[in-house]
């Protein structure tokens, strides 16, 4: 158990009960609270021994060997007890595969197939060595991040197994970290992860979480306009988002009055309200891509944009001001954006945004 189950471990037993993480569906853990982050659930008396629920079979070495615990409690692995390895070399086999829980796993994509190559969807450089697939399953607002090390792994998400040109996530960089956040309000998704490699393949290990996006951010960007929550409003004071994307749909493009250039890229939206004499502030950089950034007056209408910046190239700052002289409230909606011209594969990227309200 590593350190941060241990944690809500802790907070889950003062509630009168025991709680550890399993492959089970949701059980009878509290509802609010750190308890909150565990929907997999497992119950057991308070003071009893804390084990792992018989219903997953903890991981092992290849060997068949019982599964050894990394230096920071995590379960390092590359098959179950029975000898069946985790990864698939197939889709076909992903898919009688049950999801993977959180956790550290190793493996090696050394004499598997070559099946994906998203080169120009998701990476910028080739994946065609071997590869290996692990079927994930994503809660509704909820983050997956993947940290990958090893002999050079390549790392990506597809939500089909089979096409490669559905490829929402990718890092080819070295000690790999992927990140990827599912928009959707009410609905899992399931993914596959897939570990490729530019030539041979190699030895890799990989550091699985999931995190509720509410728990860690105070921004909720929403991925359609009818998705937008009054809760999700932005106020005076200091907001700071790091996110993703690659999960979005592209909704918007602003007229070329608004920003200047097209942005047929992945798109995210957020309400904010300015009180009389307050401005909003907004700093908003695309790690690897091209940021354009407007604001609407009404959301679901491109032809609204009051205000919109699209000044810089990839990995710079876009900064826009809006400004609400009085006369009562102002409302609109910030969307974030980045530049694609018509035709160009729809995609988008990780992202920092900096907004004050004063």
């Amino acid at each position: 158990m590593n350190w941060v189950m241990w944690t809500l471990f802790t907070a889950c037993s003062t509630s009168g009960l025991d709680y550890a993480t399993s492959a089970n569906a949701c059980g009878t853990c509290p509802d609010t609270g750190d308890c909150a982050a565990l929907c997999d659930v497992v119950e057991v008396p308070t003071g009893g021994t804390l084990s792992s629920p018989s219903s997953f079979t903890s991981p092992t070495t290849a060997s068949g060997s019982s599964s050894t615990s990394t230096s920071t409690g995590g379960t390092m692995s590359s098959s179950t007890s029975t000898g069946e390895p985790l990864e698939a070399d197939s889709c076909a086999e992903a898919s009688s595969r049950s999801p993977l829980p959180d956790g550290i796993y190793e493996g090696s994509t050394l004499g598997q197939t070559d099946d994906l190559n998203p080169i120009g969807v998701c990476l910028s450089t080739s994946a065609a060595g071997p590869d290996v697939f692990y079927p994930l399953e994503i809660g509704p607002q909820e983050v997956l991040q993947v940290e990958a090390t090893g002999d050079d792994p390549v790392v990506y998400l597809v939500t089909d197994c089979d096409d490669e040109t559905s490829c929402v996530a990718g890092t080819d960089a070295a000690a790999s970290s992927l990140v990827w956040f599912n928009p959707r309000v009410d609905d899992s998704q399931s993914v596959v992860l897939v570990v490729d490699a530019d030539a041979s393949g190699g030895d890799y290990t990989l550091d699985i979480t999931r995190y509720p996006l509410v728990d860690r951010i105070p921004i909720i960007p929403a991925d359609h306009c009818d998705e937008l929550l009054p809760s999700h409003t932005l106020h005076t004071g200091s907001h700071i988002l790091e996110g993703d994307l690659s999960g979005f749909d592209n909704d918007m493009s602003p007229t070329a009055a608004c920003t200047g250039y097209p942005a047929q890229g992945s798109d995210a939206f957020i309400p904010f309200r300015l009180e009389a004499g307050e401005t909003l502030t907004a700093s908003y950089r695309q790690q690897e891509g091209d940021g354009s950034l407007y604001y609407l007056d009404l959301c679901a209408d491109s032809g609204s944009c009051i205000l919109g910046v699209d000044n810089t190239l990839d990995g710079q700052v876009e900064t826009l001001s809006v400004y609400n002289p009085g006369g009562g409230a102002l409302e609109g909606t910030l969307v974030l954006d980045n530049y694609k011209a018509p035709g160009a594969p729809v995609s988008g990227g990780l992202f920092q945004l900096d907004i004050m309200i004063e």
